[in-house]
């Protein structure tokens, strides 16, 4: 099967071509490089139906490209629905949903569909509308845990961030129902419930690993690979700097060609080992080189700096407004 366009251009693509044609999770670096665990299953089995659908040509990239748009569109299309739940003016849904349909700040991972960004968005924006009505009620019953809890496996199935957003959920779910016994108890066994069913959708991937690579793998198998190559000494705190990097680049197997080899030599999980010791190793020799990187990475997360100067305008306004909403949504008064 001829391999066009940009479909081969980042590791989630390749495992998909790996499933499309010999049916593995495999090759996320490129060809040879064996079985992986390094992106999650979900987000590569979509592509990989696009792939056996439509070919790898124009025609597949294209049909991922609008998957991408639809899952975009249809989680900014639910915002007026959040604003309600959480007893915002409607409004600020409604603006917040046009503004982000129609000014893409991040036009490529919004529409390309080759990163789980949009599909996670998506299923991120359904989890909160959930979340909010459940609040809303205080009612927390079955039937509540098993929408929470599908919404928040399937998501679990595609990124991991959705971990520290279940997490967070929490924290502040004990905080509120703490003084409301009865309140609290419907709270905690929803939560279970809700932990059980993400344990339940990660449960045959995690099976799959055991027999692959002999160690239940959860989610992914790349902290150390991504921890070596965000601290060493050609390391920036920038991707977009590190990309045109030639000696950053020679660290990562999929821009390396030697990185590759050592791969294949390896299996994936003992060279993820080893760059997880040359990542602590670097780390304990340079602690201040360590933490000017962290505190660099902070800031840009909250604070992106983009290719166009319009863009980063437009990710420190996100930013500041959405903090000045989250103050505003503690402080308001309670009305349900």
């Amino acid at each position: 099967m001829p391999r066009k366009s940009r479909l081969d251009s980042v590791e989630p693509v390749r495992v998909a071509l790996s499933l499309a044609e010999p049916g593995a999770y495999a090759d996320a670096f490129g060809a040879a490089t064996g079985p992986t665990a390094h992106c999650l299953p979900l987000h590569p089995l979509l592509l990989a139906l696009v792939v056996h659908l439509c070919g790898a040509t124009a025609a597949g990239v294209l049909v991922i490209s609008l998957l991408a748009c639809v899952s975009s569109a249809l989680g900014y299309a639910l915002l007026p629905a959040v604003s309600s739940a959480y007893k915002l003016d409607r409004l600020s849904g409604v603006t917040a949903g046009w503004l982000g349909a129609l000014l893409p700040l991040n036009f490529w991972c919004q529409t390309s569909g080759v990163f789980d960004a949009p599909f996670t968005f998506l299923l991120l924006i359904a989890l909160t509308l959930a979340v909010g009505r459940c609040w809303d009620s205080r009612r927390f019953t079955v039937a509540d845990a098993m929408i929470v809890g599908t919404l928040s496996g399937v998501a679990s199935l595609l990124n991991a961030a959705i971990f520290p957003v279940l997490f967070g959920w929490c924290v502040i779910g004990v905080a509120f129902t703490a003084d409301h016994r009865r309140v609290f108890f419907r709270f905690s066994i929803i939560v279970i419930i809700v932990a059980l069913l993400v344990a339940l959708a990660l449960a045959p991937w995690a099976l799959r690993n055991r027999t692959v690579f002999g160690k239940a793998i959860w989610t992914r198998s790349n902290f150390g690979l991504e921890l070596q190559v965000s601290n060493n000494d050609y390391a920036s705190a920038r991707l977009e700097i590190n990309n045109h990097n030639p000696a950053w680049r020679a660290l990562h197997p999929f821009t390396s060609e030697a990185e590759r080899q050592k791969v294949q030599r390896l299996g994936e999980l003992r060279y993820d080992d080893n760059k997880l010791r040359e990542a602590l190793n670097w780390i304990i020799r340079h602690p201040l080189r360590f933490s000017t990187l962290t505190a660099q990475r902070v800031v840009f997360f909250w604070f992106p700096v983009m290719m166009r100067k319009w863009q980063t305008v437009g990710e420190i306004v996100l930013t500041v407004a959405g903090l000045c909403g989250f103050v505003y949504l503690i402080r308001a008064p309670n009305t349900s």
